[in-house]
């Protein structure tokens, strides 16, 4: 699986990575990540990237933009038709309305322990890996 991870917060990133290393163990599976922490590279990444990606996880809260934004210059983009979740600890009802209105696969909270983000990262494979 390849996996696009919007985040820059450096602490979630660690916790996603532990996450990550475990589920990778636990049920021997590939996942390759790239990262994008800024919206500098964001905008460098839309415009020269060849990757290729079978989903995109993406923070609501960016420095310099929000996640919307982001999630819609994607789909402007060619990667417009890769699922686009979003993977943030904002739950305002209004923003997941917009989100799923733009465009947005699924609205899904941090979870607070380790487990569960060992749960929930394998669910993720589970659900988009092609």
């Amino acid at each position: 699986m390849n996996l696009l991870l919007i985040e820059d917060n450096d602490l979630d990133i660690e916790i996603f990575n532990l996450a990550l290393d475990q589920v990778i163990n636990d049920f021997n599976i590939e996942i390759n990540i790239t990262y994008i922490t800024s919206l500098i590279q964001i905008n460098s990444f839309l415009k020269d990237s060849n990757a290729q990606f079978d989903v995109i996880l993406s923070d609501m809260n960016l420095p310099g933009t929000n996640g919307i934004d982001v999630m819609k210059k994607f789909k402007q983009s060619k990667f417009k038709n890769i699922p686009y979740v979003f993977f943030t600890s904002s739950l305002y009802e209004k923003e997941v309305e917009v989100a799923y209105l733009e465009g947005a696969s699924d609205y899904i909270i941090k979870p607070e322990s380790f487990l569960d983000n060992c749960k929930l990262l394998k669910k993720i494979y589970d659900v988009y890996e092609k």
